[in-house]
């Protein structure tokens, strides 16, 4: 099998850095729209407003609803099935990605949990 020249891996690594570059202009703009969206509709109140059931030891969702909406338990309606507060601390960190596009202050958080929270 042949070797990569330094030439043609730097020619690679130029290719790569264009289609990351590429994306995070891409996601620049959905994070902005998002949060755009976020600021003018506060879903916050909403979410905190869904119906919610406990989660069960093997990570299920319970199939008796909470008396009344809450915030740490998994909302059960539109196939959410995240709290109230992870979707409100996803939100954070995307707020966070706006202002590091922005060239603005960011502040500390445990943004990677954030995003597992809600993506996982």
């Amino acid at each position: 099998m042949p070797t990569q020249s330094k030439q043609q891996a730097a020619i690679q690594a130029g290719n790569d850095l264009q289609a990351l570059m590429q994306r995070a202009r891409d996601l620049r703009r959905d994070f902005k729209d998002f949060n755009d969206r976020y600021s003018s509709e506060q879903y916050a109140t909403t979410w905190a407003a869904m119906p919610t059931a406990p989660q069960n030891a093997d990570g299920s969702i319970s199939n008796t609803p909470d008396g009344a909406p809450n915030p740490s338990n998994p909302i059960i309606v539109g196939g959410i099935y995240r709290s109230k507060n992870a979707l409100v601390a996803a939100v954070a960190f995307v707020q966070q990605y706006v202002a590091l596009v922005s060239n603005q202050a960011l502040t500390q958080g445990n943004w990677s949990q954030n995003i597992d929270d809600v993506a996982s």
